[in-house]
């Protein structure tokens, strides 16, 4: 989890509060670990809490002043978002799910197949490479692309540059005149040179990992619900449960702008506070969760189906709060799902050997310093399920160059 965030949840933990406030260089911050607070705050007076602070690294120093999601509130970000949603809304997902199962099954099942030792690359190309297509539609090449390239690393420099005090400019800002060499100014290097990687994936190819009794029992509902002779289709997914419940224990911080002062709960909270709704804290509460730092599919089931009693991390904290909340949150829940699908149902994931044919353990570790936490590589093994025919599957996908 991110470094930031984890800090803030202890910091929380140690003093008894699940709301605290901080000030840097006269900056106020208030940090919320409480899902209650946060939607009283952030759903419910969404008027006051729907802007966004000036990012000084993303907007001075990278020179990102244009994307919609950094943007203040206002006309402007209404505009922007209208425009996206008129594209991407829950409406049209059909069109967008055809073109996620032609890079899941273009791209990244039968590159892991051909190169399975840089299976998390194939997944990070396939899932930039559909968003690349989806946005600008243009095709992508299944392996090595260079407009994909320049993406990835584009992308991960605004994660960077987006993360609310990684970088000293963030409290600072005269240090965007500071030139590249002088010591300690490396933030200017680190915004052009990055790369990017698909946390969720990512994400749940470790828990996989870690974790061969879940995967064993996905594999079985995926087997019972559509058997090993064919692909798994977006209709499936509302007939596999437990595979529903994994992928939200996978999902298990960005940054709010207060536009006037407010009080909660006999606290004052100045105007221009930034407010951060701290996810992390959030869902590893175990007032909410039980035993919120295991593994545990089986907390969303009940009798077969999806216990609606259990907070669903779609909709509790993941993808943000109030008018700032991600409009693009159920594109993201249909790439991952068919992704992950798909790759459990032709592929085991087990752990890489050491060269005296021993298991190697793995310690998840994860990456904190950009605005989404991501599973710093591991190493893994992963290799076609046995009594799954996946050359045959596979054949009519493997010989395209572009997608």
């Amino acid at each position: 989890m991110s470094f930031m965030a984890k800090a803030y949840k202890d910091m929380g933990d140690r003093l008894g509060s699940k709301i605290l406030y901080l000030e840097a260089f006269g900056q106020s911050i208030v940090v919320l670990n409480d899902f209650r607070m946060a939607s009283d705050l952030l759903d419910k007076r969404s008027a006051l809490y729907s802007s966004r602070p000036h990012m000084n690294m993303l907007m001075d120093v990278v020179g990102i002043d244009y994307m919609f999601g950094a943007m203040p509130y206002g006309q402007e970000w209404r505009r922007y978002r209208r425009l996206f949603q008129q594209y991407y809304a829950a409406t049209n997902i059909e069109g967008e799910q055809e073109k996620m199962i032609e890079f899941v099954r273009k791209g990244i099942l039968p590159n892991m197949l051909q190169s399975p030792r840089d299976s998390l690359q194939h997944i990070r190309d396939g899932i930039g490479g559909y968003a690349i297509s989806s946005t600008y539609g243009c095709s992508i090449r299944k392996r090595g692309d260079t407009t994909l390239k320049e993406s990835e690393r584009a992308f991960d420099a605004i994660a960077q540059a987006s993360a609310p005090g990684t970088f000293f400019v963030e409290i600072i800002p005269i240090l965007r005149y500071i030139p590249e060499w002088v010591p300690g100014a490396g933030f200017k290097v680190l915004a052009r040179a990055t790369d990017t990687t698909s946390a969720a994936v990512t994400t749940f190819i470790l828990a996989m990992l870690l974790n061969p009794r879940v995967q064993n029992l996905a594999q079985q509902e995926i087997d019972a619900v559509i058997g090993r002779e064919r692909l798994p289709n977006f209709s499936d997914l509302p007939h596999l449960p437990y595979l529903s419940a994994v992928f939200k224990e996978v999902l298990r911080c960005i940054p709010h702008y207060t536009i006037e002062e407010d009080t909660y709960e006999g606290y004052r909270i100045p105007k221009g506070s930034i407010v951060l709704a701290n996810a992390v804290a959030m869902l590893h509460d175990g007032e909410v969760f039980e035993d919120p730092n295991e593994f545990i599919p089986e907390r969303y089931i009940r009798g077969g189906k999806i216990n609606p009693d259990v907070p669903d991390p779609e909709d509790y904290a993941t993808f943000g709060f109030g008018r700032r909340a991600c409009p693009g949150s159920h594109i993201a829940m249909a790439n991952l799902s068919i992704t992950a699908v798909s790759i459990l149902s032709v592929f085991d994931i087990s752990p890489e050997l050491n060269e005296d044919g021993i298991p190697i353990k793995v310690v998840p570790q994860f990456r904190g310093d950009a605005l989404t936490s991501s599973p710093l590589p591991f190493p893994f093994k992963i290799t076609p399920r046995v009594g799954v025919d996946i050359e045959n599957l596979l054949k009519e996908y493997m010989d395209f160059e572009m997608i």
